[in-house]
């Protein structure tokens, strides 16, 4: 019995692994075409899929290293485990796959600062069978409905700051508006509005840390002005959810 826990759970990994090597040829090819996934970032020379899907060596024209498809391997499979151990709010078979697509929206948006339409048609279809099954239709209609509305309400009061301000970047984008769209499908009516509160709280404490460990250093943030939104009202979606 030992053994046969030990081999299924590996399984389970194993196609974690496969998983997440697949986002993140989906991360890299999506929003530039499937070509621009073998490419190395630094220096646009072409590579095999064996040396994307390994990654063993590094770029033999520049010497650089890409180890985010070695992290998304090892989140997947961790993730594919824990969701196959552990008695989750939503059952395996919808939330294993509502995980990929959460993981892929996340490193899309944190990397390219897009949310792409073809994942959010996706998504919504998705979302809509989702809550149809499990809710009703309007549960479903309602929490897309608040979700999508509540964040067009917060997208025009940012235009209008920006405006005021005459900033050139915008605090909120309207692929955030759609996406609130698809999870107040996933999650209905109030459950939107939960997911709406704690991805606020989520980004928040986040640029708090962010700054305070920038403060200690002495300089800004790396990254800009730029702070995607999605990766947080994805993830606390993905919580409530488990």
């Amino acid at each position: 019995m030992m053994l046969a826990a030990w081999g299924n759970t590996l399984l389970w990994a194993g196609l974690g692994v496969l998983a997440g090597l697949l986002i993140s040829a989906l991360a890299d090819g999506l929003p530039y075409g499937p070509r621009a996934a073998l490419r190395c970032p630094r220096c646009g020379v072409q590579r095999s899929w064996r040396a994307y899907a390994l990654n063993l060596r590094a770029c033999p024209a520049c010497g650089h290293r890409v180890w985010r498809p070695w992290v998304l391997m090892a989140t997947t499979a961790l993730l594919t485990v824990f969701l196959r151990s552990e008695p989750t709010k939503l059952p395996f078979g919808w939330l294993w796959p509502l995980t990929l697509y959460f993981l892929l929206m996340a490193v899309i948006d944190w990397e390219h600062h897009v949310v792409l339409p073809e994942l959010l048609a996706v998504g919504l279809l998705y979302g809509v069978i989702l809550g149809v099954v499990r809710r009703g239709w309007m549960v479903t209609l309602a929490g897309i409905a608040a979700g999508a509305g509540i964040m067009l309400v917060l997208y025009g009061l940012g235009r209008l700051l920006q405006a005021r301000l005459r900033a050139t970047d915008e605090p909120l984008g309207f692929g955030d508006v759609l996406l609130m769209a698809v999870l107040g499908a996933i999650l209905g009516w109030p459950g939107v509005l939960a997911g709406l509160v704690w991805g606020v709280l989520l980004a928040g404490a986040f640029s708090i840390v962010l700054l305070t460990v920038c403060a200690l250093r002495g300089r800004g943030w790396a990254g800009g002005t730029y702070l995607p939104y999605a990766p947080f009202l994805l993830a606390a979606t993905w919580g409530l959810l488990v």
